[in-house]
């Protein structure tokens, strides 16, 4: 699912009420920010445009019809509103396309949100599996005749060590992805600016 799909869900179920934590978490997420914020410029836009009708008069002259300008200055000022508003929208449109490709169709959570929850969890893994070592380590230095040098050749040491590096490497390896996509994707956010 994309960004933009994705964002559309959580405003929905937002809009409709759904307070749950993963909602509240996510609807000021910048990423669902810019897909509210293109609606809500959306529909502004189409307020202004309804206005400059108002602005218009039409005259019959012979077999044309001819628009004049009922109010010129509001219809120009109108005008120059709605232009300003067509860069933005042109320039948000084009983050939540770069967004959109950052993301591409995965099955996560394309949100800042998601990606530093994740750094989170890759972060108590490493906590969790260092300190599984160090309470073995502990454990076995209390009890006596090992030091720090040799206790790794406890066997009981070592295989803690054994279960607990491998996961502890695969989270520093998650932590260093998503560090550089949490990177990405701010480099990406702050060019909205």
């Amino acid at each position: 699912m994309r960004l933009s799909e994705f964002a559309k869900g959580i405003l929905s179920s937002y809009e409709a009420g759904d307070r749950r934590d993963y909602i509240t978490d996510r609807i000021s997420d910048p990423c669902i920010q810019i897909v509210q914020s293109l609606a809500d410029m959306k529909a502004h836009r189409r307020e202004l445009q309804s206005e400059t009708s108002q602005c218009v008069a039409y005259r019959l002259k012979g077999e044309k019809i001819e628009t004049l300008a009922a109010d010129p200055l509001k219809l120009e000022s109108l005008n120059s509103e709605i232009a300003a508003l067509d860069m933005q929208l042109a320039r948000n449109e084009a983050v939540l396309q770069a967004l959109d490709s950052f993301f591409g169709p995965n099955n996560g959570d394309p949100t800042l949100v998601g990606l530093e929850k994740a750094l989170a969890n890759a972060k108590t893994g490493i906590e969790r599996y260092q300190n599984s070592i160090n309470r073995v380590v502990a454990t076995y230095l209390a009890m006596g005749g090992w030091t720090m040098e040799t206790i790794r050749n406890h066997p009981q040491v070592k295989g803690e060590i054994y279960y607990c590096e491998p996961k502890i490497a695969s989270y520093k390896a998650d932590q260093e992805i998503l560090e550089a996509r949490i990177s990405q994707l701010e480099a990406i956010l702050n060019s909205e600016a």
